[in-house]
């Protein structure tokens, strides 16, 4: 919807611009997103049961940007 209207923006103008728009919806108006993400998150649930987010560590940096620059 907010690219059609603007193909040039990008992505983080459209997350502020739909962060704006759901700000401005009222709960009623909220309600089916939140129906339809509990359907979602009952359905992983169900299809990956024993399913637990663990992430990896992040790698260390081999060089601190002070050593590059010596």
């Amino acid at each position: 919807m907010i690219k059609s209207k603007d193909p040039t923006i990008r992505a983080n103008e459209i997350s502020k611009r739909a962060a704006i728009y759901w700000g401005k919806l009222t709960n009623k108006q909220k309600q089916p997103y939140h129906v339809l993400a509990e359907h979602s998150r009952l359905a992983h649930q169900e299809a990956f049961p024993n399913y637990r987010y663990r992430p990896k560590p992040s790698p260390k940096r081999r060089y601190t940007r002070r050593q590059i620059l010596d």
